[in-house]
């Protein structure tokens, strides 16, 4: 079964009408789903090729040469190709059977009457018998069973994008020069585990991100007294994410002055920054 949502299924008819009387062609990028279904999630539309367009077509081997390459080592994939019959029924022609070499791919094939478009059927190609076997084509974006993907208004991207523009970002060579200033305290972010296994910046103040704005408040019961301080505060993490979403949200508390180090804790080391074992705790 391939699953066609009806945004591709219009673009496919919009194409056929639109090349009438040639054939339309292009390409079928989708993902695999249960039981061995196919989800297509987009489409590549194809000069065709072929010296009679009328009667066949030709994707352009470019356009399937850098669309593999850009789909390399990603969650979707080449699942089949679509194209139109001007003049005939949607299914594979004689002069379609004789081009058909790739029996992995699906084939979309939509008729045309008088240049509209009419049905679209899916096939795949058996060659062992070197016939076409037709397989359900449903319009629609999901597959029954399938585990839906949960869509939020805003993805970390948007909020990372967003957080970088409000905050000071003070690249980690810049970092370097600030340790040991008595007017400015390093917050490491990350998990107690992260600093055990890599170590820390030396008197950096370990604050676990899950307790920022608790530590940060004045008025809460977990208050730190460092952060009424009045320093200048770096905060950091691993790769610069956490530290970028953590400045904006104390900045927003009114925490001040607050920046992050670009690149994190990575890029401190990689400056050549002093990296020292997290201190053990004092009993009690």
């Amino acid at each position: 079964m391939i699953a066609l949502p009806p945004a591709l299924l219009a673009e496919i008819e919009r194409a056929a009408e639109g090349a009438y009387p040639a054939e339309a062609c292009g390409l079928i990028v989708g993902r695999g789903a249960p039981g061995g279904a196919l989800v297509a999630t987009r489409l590549v539309p194809s000069r065709n090729l072929a010296a009679d367009a009328s009667r066949r077509f030709e994707v352009d081997p470019q356009v399937r040469f850098d669309l593999e390459r850009a789909l390399r080592g990603g969650p979707e994939r080449l699942i089949g190709h679509y194209h139109s019959h001007p003049e005939g029924p949607a299914r594979p022609s004689a002069t379609d059977r004789e081009h058909a070499f790739e029996p992995g791919l699906v084939w979309l094939v939509t008729a045309l009457d008088r240049g509209r478009a009419g049905e679209t059927r899916a096939y795949v190609f058996d060659a062992g018998s070197g016939a076409f076997r037709e397989v359900p084509l449903s319009a629609a974006a999901e597959i029954p069973g399938e585990r839906r993907m949960l869509k939020l208004r805003k993805g970390y991207k948007k909020l990372l994008a967003e957080a970088n523009r409000k905050i000071e970002t003070i690249p980690a060579a810049e970092c370097l020069k600030l340790a040991g200033d008595p007017g400015v305290v390093f917050v490491d972010l990350r998990d107690v585990r992260e600093l055990e296994r890599e170590g820390m910046i030396e008197g950096a103040f370990h604050a676990p991100r899950g307790m920022l704005e608790f530590w940060v408040d004045p008025e809460s019961p977990y208050h730190r007294e460092v952060f009424a301080s009045g320093r200048k505060f770096v905060f950091y993490c691993a790769s610069g994410w956490r530290s970028a979403l953590a400045a904006r949200a104390v900045q927003e508390m009114g925490l001040k002055p607050v920046c992050h180090m670009g690149g994190g804790f990575t890029a401190w080391k990689e400056a050549g920054g002093k990296v020292v074992p997290r201190p053990e705790r004092k009993p009690g």
